[in-house]
């Protein structure tokens, strides 16, 4: 996660689609942070249609993480029929939530 990041869960806590008590948002978003790996991106990625998605992208290839777990439709359309993005040499699987936990059943 980079700061960019972890600014805009702050911001998005407080949209009032979340239906989440705003203090479960905030003991939630404490546990991220606290187990998250923070990443600087020294690398500029300019690929998906919403700008302003990138930032998941960036922090991804630094952290070069094996996962992006989202909702997002702009995130989700960059991938292929394999469900995974290519960022420069880095492989990356793009799922929703639901996708992620059926390839993760135990």
């Amino acid at each position: 996660m980079s700061a960019d990041i972890f600014d805009e869960y702050l911001r998005a806590i407080h949209y009032p689609r979340l239906r989440l008590p705003l203090v479960l948002a905030y003991i939630i978003l404490d546990e991220l942070y606290r187990r998250a790996e923070i990443v600087v991106p020294k690398t500029k990625i300019s690929m998906c249609r919403d700008p302003e998605d990138d930032k998941f992208l960036e922090a991804a290839y630094e952290a070069k993480a094996d996962y992006i777990i989202t909702f997002d439709r702009d995130l989700l359309a960059l991938r292929d029929d394999a469900k995974e993005l290519a960022l420069r040499e880095h492989r990356i699987r793009l799922l929703t939530p639901r996708e992620f936990l059926e390839e993760h059943a135990l």
